[in-house]
């Protein structure tokens, strides 16, 4: 069989002139890429110098080399026994060693020890607002009573949250009235008097006990502690009963504590306002159709 002749390759060199500057800024991209920092190269001969990158190359061609049964089933745990037997250099030495699997009982522990300060402070919670609900339930229950409250032995059990909140609107009008002050915004006033009657939004005493925690605290006023609950009530009562002793004490004159009681009233109907709002959707959830599983589903379940 005759070979045919080898042919030469011919090709036309390239002057740096022909090369486009854009061949230029992507080669010079590459090579910044691929050099090492002075500080990396400088480490780098260290490890070839010291035979510390020999070494583990002669651990990893051993595990290389081993047969499937000889190679060790964690081999993360061969590693770090083998290298902490060999006697290290002192500077590495004295550095304190990190031992892994303390540090994660530690984490586990630390999460542990979280999530029961966690549940302790829910039940701190718990008591407190059980503490406080004691100390406002004369206030409360008086207040449902006021308002259309019905229960056995004087307990209300349902009261109408509407009626509540027209009583404080109301008393908002009156009293900003006999202060001078501008009336309450128009979400603030009363229906009028020609209004056909609303119906009732019945309230539970456990939705007015959950607006009574999110509402009032405790409250520092003329140096004694008064619960804001306190101020609400009073801030319904009419001005001609209005707290006389409380307003001597404090040196107001009577165009101040009239002020002042028209500031109460307003803030008292927007907190009204706020529990109606909760009455009402309370009442939808519980209108609410309990959602029916669909066709099919628990037999998709079940396979």
């Amino acid at each position: 069989r005759t070979l045919e002749p080898r042919r030469e390759m011919s090709f036309t060199p390239v002057t740096a002139a022909e090369i486009s500057e854009e061949f230029r800024a992507e080669l010079g991209r590459v090579q910044q890429t691929r050099a090492l920092s002075e500080d990396a190269a400088e480490f780098r001969s260290y490890l070839v110098q010291q035979g510390v990158a020999e070494e583990v190359v002669k651990v990893l061609l051993g595990l290389l080399s081993a047969d499937d049964g000889a190679r060790p089933d964690d081999g993360r745990a061969f590693l770090k026994a083998y290298f902490d037997t060999k006697q290290l250099d002192p500077f590495v030495a004295t550095s304190a060693k990190v031992n892994w699997d303390d540090l994660l009982d530690t984490n586990d522990d630390l999460k542990a020890k979280h999530e029961q300060l966690g549940a302790d402070v829910e039940e701190l919670e718990d008591i407190l607002r059980g503490l406080q609900l004691d100390k406002w339930g004369p206030q409360l229950s008086a207040l449902a009573a006021a308002h259309g409250g019905s229960g056995e032995g004087g307990e209300a059990e349902l009261f109408d949250a509407r009626a509540l909140l027209v009583a404080a609107q109301t008393a908002a009008v009156e009293k900003a009235v006999a202060a001078g002050a501008r009336p309450p915004s128009p979400e603030n006033r009363p229906p009028a008097a020609d209004a056909p009657p609303a119906e009732p939004v019945p309230c539970s005493i456990e939705t007015l006990q959950e607006w009574a925690l999110a509402e009032f605290d405790e409250v520092a006023t003329g140096g004694a502690v008064e619960s804001s609950l306190g101020i609400f009530v009073r801030a319904l009562r009419p001005q001609a009963l209005h707290f006389e002793a409380e307003t001597v004490a404090a040196g107001l004159s009577a165009e101040g504590a009239a002020g002042v009681a028209a500031a109460e009233a307003e803030a008292a109907a927007v907190r009204a306002a706020r529990l109606l709002a909760r009455a009402r959707a309370k009442l939808a959830a519980a209108e609410e159709p309990a959602t029916e599983p669909e066709p099919g589903a628990d037999e998709g379940a079940a396979e």
